[in-house]
C-alpha cells in the first residue's frame, strides 16, 4: 500500500478588495432660508434700548418716538473702516436731518472711548456704548468671526432704519464701510420723495 505524500499547498490569497471609494457627502438639502435667518426684519418692532452716550448720559430708542432713526452698528471706534463709515455719516448728517432722520452709532466700546472718537472726528450724532453687546445681540449683529485664524465674537457691520412707529423699515447687514452712508441716504430719499 502506498501512502500518498501530501504536500502543503500555499494558502490561497484572498481576492484583492476593490479600492475603497472616497466617502461621499450626502446631498445638501436645499432650503428656502439661509442657515441663520434673523428675526430682525422689516415690519417687526425694533428692540428697545437705553445706553450711555459719549457724555455718559442715557439715550433710549423711546426718546425718538415719532421720528425715523438710522441706527448703525460698528465694530470699534478709531479703527480705519469704522472711522470711514462714521465720517461718511457725519458728512451726510445735514441730509439725514432734512429727511427727518436721527442718526445713532452703536458699538461695544465704552462711552469714554466714544467721547474721544467723537471729538477727534467731529461727529454730530450720539455714539452709544453697548459694552456688554446686549443690544448687538438683540439686533442679531453679534456673531462669531474669524481673523488670522482666531475665532472671536464681534459686531457685523449693519444698519437699521427704524420708522416713526418704532418698527424696522429697512436693514443692511454685513455692509462695506465705504459708501454705505450714501446708500442709506439714497434709500431714505426714495421714501420721502
Amino acid at each position: 500500500m502506498s501512502v500518498k505524500k501530501t504536500g502543503t499547498k500555499a494558502a490561497a490569497k484572498p481576492a484583492a478588495k476593490p479600492a475603497a471609494k472616497p466617502p461621499t457627502k450626502p446631498a445638501a438639502k436645499k432650503s428656502a432660508k439661509p442657515p441663520h435667518a434673523s428675526k430682525i426684519v422689516p415690519g417687526v418692532k425694533a428692540p428697545p434700548f437705553s445706553l450711555l452716550d459719549e457724555t455718559a448720559a442715557p439715550v433710549s430708542l423711546a426718546d425718538f418716538a415719532g421720528r425715523r432713526v438710522v441706527l448703525f452698528f460698528f465694530q470699534k471706534a478709531s479703527t480705519p473702516g469704522c472711522t470711514v463709515e462714521a465720517c461718511e455719516f457725519r458728512d451726510l448728517a445735514p441730509r439725514f436731518k432734512a429727511a427727518g432722520a436721527a442718526v445713532l452709532g452703536i458699538s461695544p466700546d465704552t462711552w469714554r472711548r466714544h467721547a474721544k472718537f467723537k471729538s477727534l472726528q467731529s461727529l454730530p450724532y450720539p455714539l452709544l456704548a453697548d459694552k456688554d453687546a446686549l443690544i448687538a445681540q438683540a439686533y442679531d449683529v453679534w456673531h462669531q468671526k474669524l481673523f488670522w485664524g482666531k475665532h472671536y465674537m464681534g459686531v457685523v457691520r449693519s444698519t437699521f432704519v427704524i420708522g416713526p412707529d418704532g418698527r424696522i423699515e429697512q436693514v443692511w447687514r454685513d455692509v462695506h464701510h465705504e459708501g454705505h452712508a450714501e446708500a442709506v441716504r439714497a434709500w431714505l430719499a426714495s421714501r420721502t420723495d
